[in-house]
């Protein structure tokens, strides 16, 4: 059965059709109708779904905390203040579909370890860094999602106890962002435009990011001591970024962890809709 899949975060929503060996057919991008309220996002995802006449099943990974058994989205910043959206139901009252939903990491996560880098794997972190930070933590060949479907919030972890700094204020790409904007003349919107000049100050913000994104990783190798890191998001594909990353990272043989392998997401940005549908045939 071929799935109408969805991977939705505060910026976009990116969706296509994938196919019964979970090959994508198509993709298309389209920006999120964000601060517009919970029913024009749930309106924008309808519209979708009901041009494609011959689909009958939507698989949907968004950002935040969701409930897969249920389809409710307990908290996401695509939703803002909204709280507990019934995605799935509301989705499926508007459709002739059956709907799936999950977590976007989560959903990369699968698809890392049946399609992508951690095929070899039977347990594996990934860690996703975009304008929040999420990993997605699977062990003996299980997801592990946590007493409230939470597990891998690592961005809301203290870095900075005296000031009550998170992970999330300091190494994700909207801190990196603001970081680089006030040490430049030239401003940037996205991580996807960000290049480096031979300003100091540049490269001294972008050196102090990618200190504190290195500490988190260390955290969670210290704390799991998993054999392999999959780095996710658009700035780990940054040269720079990930050359002064894995220096750091070297620095690992001093706590005796030479055993876990970090490397970065295999096709990061489609890996959440091929997760996600795969997660909608096994449910």
């Amino acid at each position: 059965m071929k799935t109408l899949c969805f991977n939705i975060d505060e910026d976009f929503i990116k969706y296509g059709i994938c196919d019964e060996q979970y090959k994508l057919l198509e993709t298309h991008k389209l920006p999120t109708e964000k601060f517009t309220g919970k029913a024009t996002i749930i309106n924008q995802i309808c519209k979708i779904i009901n041009s494609y006449e011959q689909i009958k099943q939507v698989a949907i990974s968004i950002t935040g905390r969701v409930n897969s058994e249920t389809g409710v989205v307990t908290l996401s910043s695509v939703f803002k203040d909204y709280y507990e959206v019934k995605l799935k139901e509301e989705i499926e009252k508007k459709t002739n579909t059956t709907v799936f939903v999950e977590n976007n990491v989560c959903s990369t996560a699968i698809a890392e370890a049946y399609f992508g880098n951690a095929k070899e794997e039977n347990s594996f972190i990934c860690i996703s860094y975009s304008s929040k930070i999420k990993a997605a933590i699977f062990i003996n060949g299980t997801l592990y999602k946590g007493a409230d479907y939470s597990s891998g919030e690592i961005g809301y972890m203290i870095t900075h106890k005296d000031e009550n700094i998170k992970y999330n204020d300091v190494a994700s790409t909207k801190a990196l962002l603001t970081a680089v904007n006030n040490a430049s003349d030239e401003k940037f919107d996205s991580v996807f435009n960000l290049n480096l000049t031979e300003n100091e100050k540049v490269i001294e913000a972008i050196n102090n990011w990618v200190d504190e994104a290195f500490a988190g990783i260390l955290n969670i190798i210290c704390s799991f001591n998993p054999p392999l890191i999959i780095l996710c998001g658009e700035i780990m594909n940054n040269k720079y970024v990930d050359k002064q990353l894995s220096k750091r990272l070297s620095s690992c043989f001093e706590y005796n962890l030479k055993n876990t392998k970090i490397i970065n997401s295999c096709h990061s940005n489609d890996m959440a809709l091929i997760g996600v549908s795969y997660l909608a045939d096994h449910q």
